[in-house]
């Protein structure tokens, strides 16, 4: 079942867009991150940012296909990758 789960994970990942890529990248390798931090390192990182609502959005997508999860509410929210998740690419 591991692996089914896994399968859907890569898979889910190989759909995302470079900039919502970008964000489960910097999770991944620092996190767990509020928010801000998270806006930062991606903003410095990309060409052509998007705005930090829309970076919140990917930030709820990526947490809906399971990939993230976000733990604390509000001003103290951290995201870090679900245990197992596949290495960005």
């Amino acid at each position: 079942m591991e692996t089914a789960s896994l399968d859907v994970q890569r898979d889910t990942l190989n759909r995302l867009n470079k900039h919502q890529s970008m964000v489960y990248q910097i999770v991944f390798e620092q996190g767990p991150l509020n928010p801000g931090s998270i806006f930062e390192q991606y903003a410095d990182r990309m060409d052509d940012p998007r705005t930090q609502r829309t970076v919140r959005k990917y930030l709820r997508k990526l947490t809906e296909y399971d990939l993230l999860t976000a733990e604390g509410i509000s001003q103290t929210r951290e995201y870090s990758v679900v245990p197992g998740a596949p290495e960005p690419e």
